[in-house]
Order: structure tokens, then sequence, then C-alpha cells
């Protein structure tokens, strides 16, 4: 069965991964700058996203069976819930 749409094809896989990639090094860079300056708010927020962003896409785009897979998910599952602990209760 062919993949007739760009969502569920390569270009979507590798795409969605090329601009998590570039979110999260713009925020590295960005998060370089803040800890030289005084910026008075949270300057972890943005890193924690982007890598929720990252290990729930290669854990649902990237791993399919197996082992690799379920480690992956259980990866992506824990990093997500303390994300979001971290966004809500500890950055707020």
């Amino acid at each position: 069965m062919k993949e007739s749409t760009i969502f569920s094809g390569r270009i979507w896989k590798h795409g969605f991964l090329v601009i998590i990639l570039c979110l999260l090094l713009r925020n590295l860079v960005l998060l370089k700058d803040m800890l030289k300056s005084d910026y008075p708010y949270d300057k972890f927020s943005n890193i924690i996203v982007a890598l929720m962003l990252l290990f729930n896409h290669i854990a649902f785009y990237y791993t399919r069976t197996g082992v690799a897979s379920k480690i992956m998910k259980t990866v992506a599952w824990c990093w997500l819930v303390l994300g979001c602990i971290y966004i809500f209760f500890i950055a707020s």
C-alpha cells in the first residue's frame, strides 16, 4: 500500500525532525545567551519542550517494533510527564 499524503510519508517524518532539531539548536543558543545575562524568568522551559517534541517524534515515527521501540516510547512518555511537571509546577 503506497502512502499518498505528505503527512504520512518520508517528507513529514524527516522534515519535522529537521524542524525540531533546528528549534532545539536555537533554544540552546538562546540558553547560552540567557545564562550570561540577568534574564529573570525561567531559562529551561523552551529546551524541555523541544526535547519533549524530539523524543516523542523519534519514538513514534522512527521505531515501530521490538525492544528499541518499547524503550524509546517509555523514554518519551517519562520525559513528557517530567516535562509537564517541570513546566506546570516548578517553572511557574
